[in-house]
């Protein structure tokens, strides 16, 4: 059985690579990728700029962003999609967010109840 490598490049340069993927694991990548950028698109256009914005701990305005505004919507189209995707998509953004929390200003910018 063959497997499928997905590459990410931007100019002509390398970003990231997926190796050795079955043809249904590259399926579920690219549906995520698929759901995470439509929602990603959602959240800055939904974007509020908060009423007394503090300075974020990286010294920037804060702009009412949050990862959180996207990751829940893209969480959501999964589970609507099946089950399974929904579930894998919950349990990959999770992981990703044990490594690198929630900042206090996007838990605060968050429009959708937080993960726990």
């Amino acid at each position: 059985m063959e497997k499928i490598d997905i590459v990410v490049t931007e100019r002509g340069y390398e970003l990231s690579r997926l190796s050795g993927l079955t043809e249904t694991e590259a399926v579920r990548e690219l549906l995520l990728d698929l759901a995470t950028s439509n929602a990603q698109k959602l959240e800055l256009k939904n974007r509020k700029l908060p009423e007394s914005p503090g300075v974020t701990s990286e010294g920037l305005q804060d702009d009412g962003y949050s990862r959180w505004n996207w990751m829940a919507p893209a969480i959501t189209t999964m589970q609507q999609m099946s089950p399974e995707l929904g579930e894998y998509a919950l349990s990959d953004y999770t992981s990703v967010l044990k490594r690198y929390p929630l900042e206090n200003y996007e838990k605060t910018n968050a429009r959708y109840s937080l993960p726990d």
